[in-house]
């Protein structure tokens, strides 16, 4: 069981969709896996009707799906599903980061770098796409943002990259050489605030991952 829910403004929802969301994304949960109510209700120390909702939420994002006569279940990992979710990201992201490299201070700056330097060091000490590298992946992304004065673009992006990541992780014989050229161009792009050379990477990027997923 995890600890118990925080107190705070967060709701009671909210922190079991976070808590749950990271379950199935960091594949505590695999991919066909059921999603029971009772067992969820036990380990996240709350009542059904909240897990019920953020199951439904998780479907519409397609998560989760509903079987009948069965409940809920973590959809299957798919090459379809995983080109789409590339080919989206590398229009929220190339739009997310060319409107935050617009905006960046000196501040942004020296964080996009510290956060770029712990992707690299972890890619190269794992020699691929670990959890742990999954993990400050998604934090790059997240700083190189960090200008982009659009709320909305951002938590779209950001929705869009966590529903890839268990296809990221899936193709984790992926090694670093490719992965380290390919970020470091984006970084690059970033700093220089280049919107063409931004896209570039950044579908280099997405494309990269769902490729090696296609060859699993």
């Amino acid at each position: 069981m995890t600890d118990s829910m925080p107190r705070g403004p967060i709701s009671r929802i909210e922190w079991v969709e976070g808590e749950l969301r990271r379950a199935i994304l960091g594949g505590e949960f695999a991919p066909g896996e059921r999603l029971l109510t009772v067992q969820l209700a036990e380990r996240y120390a709350v009542s059904p009707t909240p897990l019920r909702e953020v199951l439904h939420r998780f479907a519409g994002e397609g998560l989760v799906e509903f079987i009948p006569q069965k409940g809920a279940r973590v959809s299957e990992l798919n090459a379809r599903d995983a080109l789409e979710l590339a080919e989206l990201r590398a229009l929220l992201d190339a739009a997310n980061l060319t409107a935050a490299a617009q905006n960046l201070l000196p501040e942004h700056r020296e964080q996009i770098h510290q956060a770029s330097d712990r992707l690299v060091q972890i890619w190269q000490a794992d020699a691929g796409h670990s959890p742990a590298a999954e993990l400050a992946y998604r934090e790059f992304y997240q700083v190189a943002s960090r200008a982009n004065p659009s709320t909305r673009l951002r938590e779209h992006a950001a929705l869009v990259r966590e529903l890839g990541s268990r296809y990221r992780l899936a193709a984790a014989a992926l090694t670093s050489s490719p992965l380290i050229e390919i970020h470091q161009r984006l970084r690059t792009a970033v700093l220089d605030t280049s919107p063409e050379r931004i896209s570039e990477a950044v579908t280099a990027d997405t494309s990269a991952f769902a490729a090696a997923f296609a060859a699993v």
